[in-house]
């Protein structure tokens, strides 16, 4: 299965157009939150929240565009089409580069879900081993590419001492590295979730001391977060319980994304595969120092001068920080 395929799920979803702010209807405030995917599985506690009335217990009714790329989740909420992106931290620091105000708050995945990989039984043992190698990535402006940038930025190498080769989605990532056409590939979990469906072995090639930062983050314009606390504390607080019911009960993640987009559960191997995949990424990691949604703010300085060091994001960017001043409401 392609990843495209994986990926292009349909959901029927309703944008808000046109507004700078939370709207107040019905005692209820309305929020609109851009996706960086259209698919239930991928952002399952936001459906989990609306499934289970969590959102409505905090006064929220919670609208979710799924959008294809964290970048086009960014570009939604700067033209006011929602309040609150999710978004890969590369994307956010490369919009603040541009010029945006914005805030990043709430671990959304806990780490990057991306890792450069050979087939299985490559002689390549490390990313040094790929110094003069051919490298495949997705596509140019994919976040795999802007993570092997910075993954072989951080190890020693500059972009001239390997190739990037825009070779395709899993299967053909699959074909590319058996066929000797690359040496290795910078996968998403969505390229891993292919790989093993199809039976490709392959082994991750590790960057020790790599900047583990979350892989996507809640991002707001700042003054709509620094006008709008109690709106951002009832999100979040909403998100940990939903997120907490759902890695203890998968059946009802798979109950909660078969009545949004019935189609992503149909065959139960696949969903169950997808969850594999997602369920580690929003799992707490030693970094997260207990509660949901913490950013650690140390690494994220460190992956922030990274991006910019290679070019990913301008030096404005330097001025991006994360918040965790709502951490400890939202894990009450």
């Amino acid at each position: 299965m392609r990843k495209s395929s994986v990926l292009a799920v349909s959901l029927v979803t309703t944008a808000l157009l046109g507004f700078g702010g939370a709207v107040v209807a019905q005692d209820k405030t309305e929020l609109t939150v851009a996706l960086p995917v259209n698919l239930c599985l991928a952002n399952w506690p936001f459906y989990v929240a609306a499934g289970e009335g969590l959102f409505a217990a905090e006064g929220l009714e919670v609208t979710m565009q799924g959008l294809d790329g964290s970048s086009a989740a960014i570009q939604a909420m700067l033209a006011g089409q929602a309040q609150i992106a999710v978004s890969a931290p590369a994307d956010i620091l490369a919009a603040t580069g541009a010029g945006a105000d914005l805030t990043g708050f709430y671990s959304f995945y806990q780490y990057l879900p991306f890792r450069v990989v050979t087939a299985g039984d490559s002689p390549v043992a490390s990313l040094a081993d790929l110094k003069g190698a051919t490298i495949g990535i997705t596509s140019v402006s994919g976040g795999e590419a802007t993570y092997l940038r910075s993954v072989m930025a951080f190890s020693g190498m500059a972009e001239g001492d390997y190739e990037a080769l825009a070779v395709g989605e899993g299967g053909m990532a699959a074909s590319a590295m058996t066929d000797g056409t690359i040496k290795a590939f910078s996968a998403s979990f969505v390229d891993e979730i292919i790989f093993g469906g199809m039976g490709f072995a392959y082994k991750p090639l590790v960057a020790e001391g790599y900047p583990g930062t979350a892989g996507l983050l809640l991002a707001a314009d700042s003054g709509f977060v620094a006008d709008n606390a109690s709106v951002i504390e009832g999100l979040g607080r909403a998100l940990v319980k939903a997120t907490a019911a759902g890695l203890a009960n998968r059946d009802l993640v798979v109950a909660t994304c078969g009545a949004a987009a019935p189609h992503e559960t149909e065959d139960p191997g696949f969903a169950g595969a997808v969850l594999d995949g997602v369920d580690p990424l929003f799992t707490l990691t030693d970094a997260a120092a207990g509660p949901m949604g913490h950013v650690d703010e140390a690494t994220w300085a460190s992956y922030r001068d990274l991006i910019i060091s290679i070019g990913a994001a301008g030096p404005d960017a330097a001025k991006t920080e994360v918040s965790n001043a709502f951490v400890e409401s939202w894990n009450k």
